[in-house]
């Protein structure tokens, strides 16, 4: 199945565009979009995958949440403070 995925937050611009549209097996879920993501980055970049949040298709979700064709995940580091 087909995923689109967006990225938001300055050091999720480290991901690159070549991320866009991924292709996982059935039944995936957001973990395991994740480990095909981090499969490339450096342990430095990995880390900022654990402190994101997700969204699937506008909707929260966490990384138990399984996938279907077409969805589209945002991947958010969210910074804190005023």
């Amino acid at each position: 199945m087909k995923i689109k995925v967006k990225y938001f937050g300055i050091p999720m611009a480290n991901l690159g565009p070549e991320a866009n549209c991924l292709e996982l097996p059935a039944d995936a879920t957001v973990e395991q979009l994740l480990y095909l993501i981090s499969a490339k980055m450096e342990d430095q970049d990995k880390e900022l995958l654990d402190a994101a949040t997700f969204m699937v298709n506008r909707t929260r979700a966490k990384k138990h949440t399984v996938l279907t064709d077409g969805d589209e995940v945002v991947i958010m580091y969210l910074l804190a403070g005023g």
